[in-house]
């Protein structure tokens, strides 16, 4: 592993600043434990206590590992690959938290490795070749592969991604060890460029924090670069004097205000935007598995990148987003929430539930935070927002709002709403009113004597032309 790719788990011990693979804090666990508690399968040291729940799995990595070392690349040779975890011992111990080892685990710890290692290889190699192994317990069910994913990502199940591919490496690069050997060195002078992952977890926190490629814009020959990450998008101005934001109002209020919901196809997964009215956002599609997903991505944030904790950031905005039902509808409305759990109570509830525990650090997207409570805080917006929901909901209500308006301003609607009104009067026996209660309605000076008889108007059904 690279020793920049540690940068923000700040220690003076280089132990700790290799530590990678951390036990869920209680406060979290205590939460929901089932969120970061395998289905299947258990990987890595951190979970053998409770081995014995999976032991249908371990007879299954059994016989991945007899197929592997069965193939004719590797010659049944255990002891070769035994030898490269031995190698990298003291590196794969300093990844795990709280890793208590006595002389006897030492031996236990290797072949638990060599065991979890080879398993996820064989799986990966199955799962691309699937047609080829149609007969194949895990591959086979789509089911038990859907969940197995599930586990791999979970903070507590992981294996440091260095000795999966060296293991890889040995069993099936052509150029042999060592060719490899040869090509670390060239690895090493690339990392700054392309950091490897630390495990599945890290892994998938990187492709979701890192700004998409294909999303990039093209710069100017004397512009900026373009931020790489979201806290360049949306880290405050140093030289705003404005209060920090903290908190936001909810969609459905942002809505009456007048702020329009998009969602950005192009989009990086967490790349939010707010302008000229319109807040733009990736889609987000919520299913069974997204619980689980996010609760061990904020979990690793919160042990490994406190002062980065990008994930956990974008989270809380959605969080801010949805207090209700109406809410989550709103977004799905929009396109920003694809629901398929079928309940939008349910999405309410997972975002409601999924911050607690988390402490807050840096925040990402004050800025947007600032932008989008000041435009709520303004009366303007709200009241062009209020009378556009209410007349111009649609094409035809917003025609029929203007027609209104047209028609009322004209001459002649006028006049027809006096002769309404004088015949009103009369009809309520009122006669003598009738005259004076117009001439308030339209100012006396607008009824000249000489072009008005106020007999002919009470007979004469139809407005007189003026």
């Amino acid at each position: 592993m690279s020793g920049h790719y540690h940068g923000s788990a700040s220690c003076n011990d280089e132990d700790i600043s290799r530590r990678c693979i951390y036990k869920v804090p209680e406060p979290l666990r205590k939460v929901k434990e089932e969120a970061y508690t395998p289905q299947l399968v258990s990987i890595g040291p951190l979970r053998r206590n409770n081995i014995d729940q999976y032991k249908s799995l371990e007879k299954i990595k059994e016989e991945y590992i007899e197929a592997f070392l069965n193939d004719e690349n590797n010659n049944g040779d255990r002891n070769k690959f035994l030898g490269i975890i031995k190698n990298r011992k003291n590196k794969i111990e300093e990844c795990y938290e709280d890793l208590d080892l006595d002389d006897d685990d030492n031996d236990k710890l290797e072949e638990i490795i060599l065991k979890d290692s080879i398993f996820i290889i064989v799986l990966f190699i199955r799962d691309y070749w699937e047609k080829n192994f149609a007969k194949d317990f895990i591959v086979s069910r789509p089911w038990r592969r859907n969940v197995i994913k599930q586990d791999l990502i979970l903070l507590e199940n992981q294996i440091p991604y260095f000795i999966l591919e060296d293991l890889y490496n040995h069993a099936y690069q052509e150029s042999g060890q060592n060719q490899q050997e040869k090509g670390e060195s060239s690895q090493n002078q690339e990392e700054n460029k392309n950091p490897q992952p630390m495990h599945f977890t890290d892994l998938i926190r990187c492709y979701r924090s890192q700004k998409h490629p294909s999303s990039a814009k093209k710069q100017e020959p004397n512009s900026e670069p373009p931020p790489q990450h979201c806290i360049d998008l949306s880290n405050p101005s140093p030289k705003s004097n404005k209060k920090n934001a903290r908190y936001l109002v909810s969609a459905t209020k942002l809505h009456e205000a007048g702020v329009t919901f998009k969602a950005s196809e192009d989009a990086w997964p967490l790349g939010i935007t707010f302008e000229g009215g319109v807040l733009s956002m990736p889609t987000l599609k919520v299913s069974d598995s997204t619980e689980r997903l996010y609760r061990n991505l904020m979990a690793f944030e919160q042990c490994h990148y406190p002062k980065e904790a990008y994930i956990c950031n974008y989270i809380r905005f959605i969080d801010e987003l949805i207090n209700t039902e109406d809410d989550v509808e709103l977004l799905i409305e929009k396109g920003v929430l694809v629901n398929s759990l079928g309940n939008n109570e349910k999405v309410s509830n997972l975002f409601n539930d999924l911050n607690n525990g988390i402490v807050r650090a840096n925040f990402c997207y004050e800025t947007i935070f600032q932008r989008l409570n000041d435009h709520y805080g303004t009366c303007w917006y709200r009241a062009v927002a209020t009378l556009r929901h209410a007349y111009f909901t649609n094409f035809w209500r917003g025609s029929g709002t203007l027609l209104k308006a047209c028609l009322w301003c004209t001459p002649s609607t006028r006049r027809w709403r006096l002769s309404c009104l004088g015949r009103k009067t009369v009809q309520a026996g009122d006669t003598e009113k009738a005259l004076p209660r117009l001439q308030a309605h339209l100012g006396s000076k607008r009824i000249p004597g000489t072009l008005f008889n106020e007999r002919d108007f009470y007979n004469n059904p139809t407005p007189p032309r003026w």
